[in-house]
């Protein structure tokens, strides 16, 4: 995995302490989905090709 997506975790993790409770929810949500997205876009990185 590349430095930039451990970046956006601890940013992420980081913000996620000084954010008010009612938007901790929705953050969550927003920062799980983008995480999913950037998977499925990248799934060769993380999963490999698959053999024919």
């Amino acid at each position: 995995m590349n430095k930039n997506l451990y970046m956006t975790c601890i940013i992420s993790v980081t913000l996620g302490l000084y954010i008010p409770r009612f938007i901790q929810f929705p953050a969550t949500l927003l920062i799980i989905g983008s995480f999913a997205t950037y998977v499925g876009v990248n799934h060769k990185e993380f999963f490999g090709e698959k053999e024919k």
